[in-house]
């Protein structure tokens, strides 16, 4: 194998590799603004105006 061809080989399979890389962060990124939503949904908490609000919500 010449060395031009050694070289492009390497080359498309350091592009493979970012392209993997790539798609990788981008699913990262959705999975983690869909923990972000699922977090803030189940610890969202009611607000309360004053502790007789809060205790009449409670019974």
């Amino acid at each position: 194998m010449s060395q031009r061809s050694l070289h492009n080989l390497l080359s498309l399979n350091a592009l493979s590799a970012l392209d993997v890389l790539i798609g990788l962060a981008e699913h990262m990124r959705e999975f983690r603004s869909e923990m972000t939503s699922w977090i803030d949904a189940a610890t969202a908490r009611p607000s309360f105006n004053n502790r007789t609000e809060f205790l009449t919500n409670l019974l």
